[in-house]
């Protein structure tokens, strides 16, 4: 019986390109525990459990943060408690190494950014990173812990047994967050300008956009209308006159390509796509805010989606060694543009198949593993093969409105339960 259940596994897992999903699970665990090296043989891998097991003091959050979300993907695709263990623990780390920090007059949590001390003429901006931390490099791992926190919360079942296990555990980390992180940064008034909510929004589209992800997740946990209103500025409505980039959004920067059915826009606000075009480097950045936004069922379509892939897709001149224009536009050469930003953008690959072909095919090859890049294709290969995740277990874009957003305790719909093929996988790893 099992190996009839191994041969159905098998052909689940066949992907269309020439990696499988066990090829693909293979490559993801050898990143995670560092056995892939680059052509001068040392690791390239940056182990997130030293990364997160540490103050932020140099940018270890940020730069580890590529690493919480592939294993948010392969915990939404394996349902592997490994995975979900993995992420509690880092949470767990990030949170004892807070200290006490000022913003806007009050007290919070937070990580000293030490490494900004003692430069030469340090504005007040560098003394305040020094004592208080930087919201930039908070924001980029915020918006996936909370995402994390999101997915718990449209998984019942398993949030409840979650909740026998670690009472009080998601609600208090959803607290801490939200308050520590995001109120901090909105409340902060002395950094960009000295305008309320300056932090949120941001001077570049990609760093606007990171912001705007945290903010949906938590209006879609508990129906904070600040949070809303922080989303829906920055992606579609237009930033208040209050802040720096009055009227500017995501959405009116997008200039559309109809020859190529794609999305070019400039990373600084109010500016076309001909003036400072987003650079590749920070496009990934973006990705996975507007992915999100799709998830939770916020504004952003699957034609949006296709668009974004297609962009994406033009800019790779090489898959093999991993070579990108430049910018969006294709302007300023071609070259190495930044492994962290590569492996955030590959969010977008489930919505061009012959681009998740082609990166999955490619991603052991040659220095391409200086980010878990398996993690991600691992899961959108999955998606392509079976149109849901096992988590969470409400799927907003097939099973609509998750009960409401601010609905503390929603009823599982029709289609809450796990598929066939994790059943599947558990009677294959036992």
């Amino acid at each position: 019986m099992k190996n009839i259940l191994y041969i159905l596994f098998f052909v689940l897992s066949t992907s269309f390109g020439q990696q499988s999903l066990v090829e693909l699970k293979d490559l993801y665990d050898r990143e995670y525990n560092g056995s892939t090296t680059g052509s001068d043989g040392n690791d390239v891998n940056i182990n997130p459990n030293l990364g997160f097991d540490s103050a932020n003091p140099n940018q270890e959050f940020y730069r580890s943060a590529d690493s919480f979300m592939a294993e948010l993907l392969m915990w939404r695709s394996t349902g592997s408690i490994v995975h979900f263990n993995r992420m509690k623990g880092w949470i767990d780390n990030m949170e004892s190494d807070a200290v006490d920090v000022q913003s806007g007059g009050q007290t919070y949590k937070g990580w000293p950014s030490t490494s900004q001390c003692g430069q030469s003429n340090p504005s007040v901006t560098e003394i305040d990173r020094c004592a208080n931390g930087t919201p930039l490099w908070e924001f980029f791992i915020g918006r996936f812990v909370m995402e994390f926190l999101k997915d718990i919360h449209h998984s019942p079942t398993f949030k409840a047994q979650l909740n026998l296990d670690y009472p009080n555990w998601w609600q208090g980390r959803v607290d801490w967050w939200e308050e520590n992180v995001f109120e901090k940064w909105y409340n902060n008034t002395e950094q960009n300008g000295g305008a309320l909510a300056d932090n949120a929004y941001r001077n570049r589209t990609h760093m606007a956009t990171e912001v705007a992800q945290m903010a949906a997740c938590i209006y879609a946990i508990n129906g904070n209308t600040t949070a809303k209103d922080v989303y829906d500025n920055i992606m579609f409505n237009g930033m208040p006159g209050s802040s720096n980039h009055s009227g500017e959004s995501m959405a009116g920067q997008l200039e559309y390509d109809s020859g190529n059915d794609l999305y070019e826009w400039s990373s600084i606000w109010g500016n076309s796509a001909s003036i400072g075009p987003q650079d590749v480097n920070h496009n990934g950045h973006m990705i996975p805010a507007v992915v999100t936004g799709y998830e939770v069922g916020e504004h952003w379509t699957v034609t949006d989606l296709i668009r974004f892939a297609n962009t994406t897709n033009r800019t790779v001149s090489n898959f093999n060694n991993y070579n990108f224009y430049r910018n969006v536009d294709l302007s300023g050469g071609t070259g190495s543009n930044g492994d962290l930003s590569d492996a955030l953008m590959l969010r977008i690959t489930q919505w061009n198949e012959s681009m998740h072909d082609n990166f999955a095919d490619n991603a052991d090859a040659n220095d391409a593993n200086r980010a878990p890049f398996a993690g991600t294709l691992y899961y959108n290969e999955y998606m392509l093969q079976n149109g849901r995740p096992i988590y969470p277990e409400h799927w907003v874009p097939v099973d609509g409105v998750f009960g409401g957003t601010s609905n503390p305790n929603p009823t599982p719909g029709n289609n809450d339960n796990a598929t066939l093929i994790n059943s599947l996988r558990w009677f294959y790893d036992h």
